[in-house]
């Protein structure tokens, strides 16, 4: 049949799995109201699984929380967001379950993912967990459908090897601005092309095996080591897990799909806008921003005020500052204002900080690796 057709198959077939697996188990679905939640809470609903539940988290009025708000009630989803007040963040840091956390899930070869940790602890320890619940979240789709290959690899016929590293250090590499010394992203070109058993000195490829290897390299190093390791928060929790998008066949069906299919997430949102359970891919818009939606028109405005006067380096670095209060806010709070302040011109997210902490757990400091 049509690759359409196939899609729909794959996508069918990995959530019958999920299903099959919850059996008769409460579902408990992480909602930010992106494409990919969206898919995992509505094909649920499509296919009549029950008791289902969903949560959000962040601070108030967050845009992601707003949207699932509108997804879960357009699906008739009880839903619950939570909140983490600034102080339980700081005692959270301080914590023993944190350290424990890290033992349990790091494995020395990456940092540990945090995403929904502290929101669940807070939903379990307030009894608001259903007993025996299976975890069900929409990692890693955005990856896996190819929103994540780099413009130039769709639009040119042949590419440099040297293009392709610099694609993947630019994206992700450089947590901290000052780890990015000369003779560290030396060795960081060394592991990427040791990785993709790839030579160093610099060749021509075509740019579908640019996208090819770029993809190949997240696979490995990102997406299996970080992203799907959050799942280690439910190991952690005592909580049973699926991962629809990270099902075999759905997989396998986006690794044999042509590269401008999958550019951009072509044929995915065609799909998806096609399907369009209950109007929630066409009726409930998403537009991500920083802050809640009045807070960041007014910040719009200020920001080209403040570039006029100020400039935009000046403008930016001052803005960075603000991050503190934005959609992430509550992962910022658990390291608490002063160290965000000491570090807000050099670290790139919340990531950042949580590695800074991680190694310094394990005795190490940013300081030694500066080279």
């Amino acid at each position: 049949g049509s690759e359409y057709e196939q899609l729909s198959g794959a996508i069918n077939a990995s959530f019958a799995r999920t299903m099959n697996f919850a059996g008769t188990r409460p579902i408990l679905v992480p909602l930010s109201g992106g494409l990919d939640s969206r898919l995992v809470l509505g094909k649920l609903v499509e296919h009549g699984y029950s008791p289902l539940h969903a949560f959000s988290y962040g601070p108030p009025n967050n845009p992601d929380a707003e949207t699932a708000r509108l997804v879960a009630e357009r699906l008739g989803v009880q839903w619950r967001h939570v909140q983490t007040p600034t102080k339980r963040c700081r005692a959270f840091f301080d914590s023993d379950i944190l350290k424990r956390y890290w033992d349990f899930s790091d494995g020395l070869c990456c940092t540990p993912n945090h995403q929904d940790l502290l929101p669940l602890i807070t939903l379990t320890e307030t009894g608001e967990v259903p007993e025996d619940s299976i975890l069900v979240n929409g990692q890693s789709g955005d990856f896996i459908t190819g929103g994540h290959i780099p413009d130039a690899f769709n639009t040119e016929a042949t590419v440099n090897t040297n293009l392709l590293i610099e694609e993947i250090i630019a994206k992700h590499y450089g947590l901290w601005k000052n780890l990015m010394t000369s003779k560290n992203l030396l060795h960081a070109r060394k592991k990427i092309s040791a990785c993709l058993d790839m030579p160093e000195t610099p060749t021509d490829i075509s740019a579908t095996q640019a996208a090819a290897l770029y993809e190949l390299w997240e696979y490995k190093e990102r997406q299996a080591k970080y992203v799907v390791n959050g799942q280690r928060i439910y190991d952690f929790l005592g909580m049973d897990w699926s991962l629809p998008l990270w099902d075999r066949e759905f997989t396998t069906f986006w690794r044999d799909t042509k590269v401008s299919h999958k550019y951009k997430q072509s044929l995915y949102c065609t799909w998806l806008q096609q399907w369009n359970y209950r109007g929630i891919f066409t009726d409930i818009g998403y537009t991500i921003t920083a802050w809640p939606r009045v807070a960041s028109s007014i910040l719009a405005c200020v920001a080209i005020a403040m570039r006029l006067v100020t400039g935009r380096k000046r403008r930016d670095q001052i803005f960075r500052y603000l991050n503190y209060f934005d959609r992430f806010g509550d992962h910022y709070k658990i390291f608490g204002f002063h160290s965000f302040w000491k570090h807000a011109q050099n670290f790139r997210n919340p990531t950042s900080m949580y590695t800074k902490a991680w190694l310094e757990y394990h005795g190490v400091s940013l300081d030694s690796l500066v080279h």
